[in-house]
């Protein structure tokens, strides 16, 4: 982050200056009074289920000396920004930092995907430019925001990855950053509780390109039929698929669980691989290839940033213990990245492929039949074992067995139980997958499997 003194940050936030009379100088932006240090600057956001004004005591005692607030409050015995609204303060600051950098910026979003995308993207990148990133799960409209203060005037391009779990949040952001290309990996039906139908998350999704004029590009998944027929536009509009697409793939292979495939690239055929298999790998990979040759690199530059991908935590996490592969999936799901991952499942693996399974949230209404089509899904690629626990097992399990799966499926409604049932139909060169989403906890079966195997 540059560093700012309490003046200039409060005129970026547009707040008036209380408390202590001392410009301080300001060396990180932070929401949570636990990541509080000498030189922060902390925001007290109020939320749904907290309000950061209760721990503003706990920011200063952690070395924090301004904060910025609604109203003077004496806890805080340091300089206080007042603000009317502390998240429209901290959005206008992000706006105002993000002036001052000259530089391209990409953005990322989609239903499922877009972390690999991202990551995929900016490894590749640093190959030519001094990437600034979104670490972590920093994609959220308040994430956003805090992403940008990690900029400063070393770094050369910055890759924002940008979510939504309603209509305006993603137009909130791209408001912030102004990207000068924007990817978009598909539309799926994620937060299907919150926009009603894929057309409402098409429409959501589309608010990445707000801000895209004459000269910037917006890269879309061409196999996707609501992103396949975006045209009309004032930025240029760029198609990757598998199938479709003016960057297409051919010739694509899974072996020894990576991905092999081929693109032309200036009239010729240039061969690529990823560490991860599935079609929609190929598919993120498509995407960042197309982005990352509109930021002028070579093709072997693409390859060593693709073999440089490392995934975050939880997201595709595979190793390899006596024998028997373990794919750590269970930071986020929805349908279309669960069928993904079923497909990465079964590329990886020649022998029994395990699916251990748990909830998906803000499915709405339609979340049980959307659980039974995964289990359909699941049994139409040859699982031979779905293990399921949770709200959604049985919906899970039906759908399975409705689709005459020659497997077995399972319903548990412990950890311990399914995790003593996974031991014992183990053999060396198998494969099992561990995905739910975040708030399942469903890690806790696979540190199971993992220390069984240490």
């Amino acid at each position: 982050m540059i560093q700012l003194n309490t003046s200039h940050a409060a005129r970026l936030a547009g707040g008036r200056i209380e408390g202590e009379d001392r410009d301080y100088q300001i060396t990180s932006v932070v929401v949570d009074s636990r990541k509080a240090r000498a030189g922060s600057l902390f925001f007290a956001l109020k939320g749904q289920s907290t309000d950061g004004h209760k721990f503003l005591a706990d920011a200063y005692s952690n070395g924090a000396r301004v904060a910025v607030t609604s109203e003077v409050d004496p806890s805080f015995e340091g300089c206080q920004i007042v603000v009317q609204d502390t998240f429209e303060a901290l959005q206008n600051m992000a706006r105002g930092y993000m002036e001052m950098f000259d530089l391209p910026v990409l953005a990322v979003t989609g239903s499922s995907g877009k972390t690999t995308t991202k990551d995929i993207l900016s490894s590749a990148l640093s190959l030519k430019y001094n990437v600034a990133k979104t670490q972590g799960n920093l994609n959220s409209s308040t994430g956003v925001p805090l992403s940008v203060f990690n900029l400063d005037m070393g770094h050369t391009i910055a890759v924002f990855e940008v979510s939504m779990s309603a209509p305006g949040e993603i137009l909130g952001n791209v408001k912030i950053i102004k990207p000068t290309t924007a990817l978009i990996t598909n539309i799926g039906v994620a937060h299907m509780e919150q926009l009603g139908s894929r057309q409402g998350i098409f429409n959501a999704k589309m608010e990445i390109a707000s801000y895209l004029t004459t000269g910037d590009c917006l890269i879309v998944n061409a196999d996707d039929p609501f992103l396949a027929s975006i045209s009309g536009k004032p930025y240029q509009v760029v198609g990757a698929g598998v199938n479709n697409g003016s960057l297409q793939a051919f010739d694509v292979s899974f072996e020894g669980g990576v991905s092999n495939f081929k693109v032309m690239v200036d009239g010729k055929a240039r061969q690529f691989r990823f560490a991860l298999p599935g079609m929609h790998m190929v598919s993120n990979c498509l995407l960042a290839i197309a982005a990352c040759l509109r930021h002028g690199l070579e093709p072997e530059q693409i390859q060593a940033g693709l073999d440089l991908y490392s995934p975050g935590e939880k997201r595709m996490e595979i190793e390899e213990k006596s024998g028997v592969k373990l794919i750590n999936d269970t930071y986020n799901a929805n349908p279309d990245s669960m069928k993904a991952a079923i497909d990465s499942l079964v590329a990886s693996t020649s022998n029994k492929a395990i699916l251990v399974i748990g909830d998906m949230y803000e499915l709405g209404p339609e979340g049980p039949s959307l659980a039974n089509g995964v289990g359909k899904y699941a049994a139409s690629r040859s699982i031979s074992h779905l293990f399921a626990i949770g709200d959604m097992a049985n919906d899970y399990i039906d759908g399975f067995n409705e689709a005459n799966g020659s497997g077995q499926a399972v319903v548990f409604s412990s950890y311990t139980g399914l995790a003593e049932e996974l031991l014992s139909i183990i053999s060396k060169g198998d494969a099992i997958l561990f995905k739910a989403s975040r708030g399942v906890a469903l890690e806790k079966a696979y540190m199971v499997a993992r220390e069984y195997f240490a």
